[in-house]
């Protein structure tokens, strides 16, 4: 009877120690989990906007983006006789240095709208980090803003909501001051859209 009672104390220690262990691993995956989340999220604008030689370090969640760039960057490659090649002698420069940009801009089907906080954000980053004066051509970095393409957006109007859509966002979250020597009329030859001042 000892030895039996000894076996089963045995087994009940074992178990609440595997119990224990089981608990803490548990804790340090959803720990684990929820330090990726934060530095996803911290990241969420820096991987968005991305330079051209980064394509491979999409994640699966982006495979829209790894398309479109692609896509964008294959009329950058030699002509064919199907195909002429890209005619704009400042884009082939751009691509051929590795210089192009790109932002992706997702879809958030939980609230069926595009995210453009994610937009605006990463034409902060980009107006930060590109010396758009400089007279450099070698030096200028492109951008291209790409939206994840959604099925039910199929008609040219559906685009143009989308587009302004973003530019009215992206007035309606811009703090900078108007320049004094731009015209708030968009049919003005002196408009432009502009950002921060810039």
């Amino acid at each position: 009877m000892g030895a039996a009672l000894g076996a089963k104390a045995v087994t009940a220690i074992a178990r609440l120690a595997g119990n224990r262990i089981h608990a803490r691993r548990i804790a340090q995956i959803r720990l684990r989990n929820e330090l990726q989340q934060r530095i996803a999220k911290s990241n969420w604008e820096k991987d968005m906007l991305i330079n051209q030689g980064e394509l491979a370090n999409l994640t699966a969640e982006f495979w829209w983006g790894h398309a479109a760039i692609s896509h964008v960057l294959s009329k950058f490659e030699a002509e064919t006789e199907t195909r002429p090649r890209f005619p704009c002698i400042f884009g082939q420069n751009a691509v051929k240095r590795g210089n192009l940009r790109f932002l992706l801009i997702p879809y958030k089907f939980e609230t069926s709208q595009y995210d453009l906080g994610v937009l605006a954000s990463g034409l902060r980053t980009y107006i930060a980090h590109t010396n758009i004066r400089s007279v450099d051509l070698n030096h200028h970095c492109p951008l291209l803003v790409l939206f994840e393409p959604i099925t039910t957006l199929i008609a040219t109007d559906h685009f143009k909501k989308v587009f302004i859509e973003a530019m009215q966002f992206l007035l309606d979250e811009d703090d900078g001051t108007w320049p004094a020597n731009v015209s708030k009329d968009p049919a003005h030859h002196t408009w432009t859209i502009r950002s921060r001042a810039r």
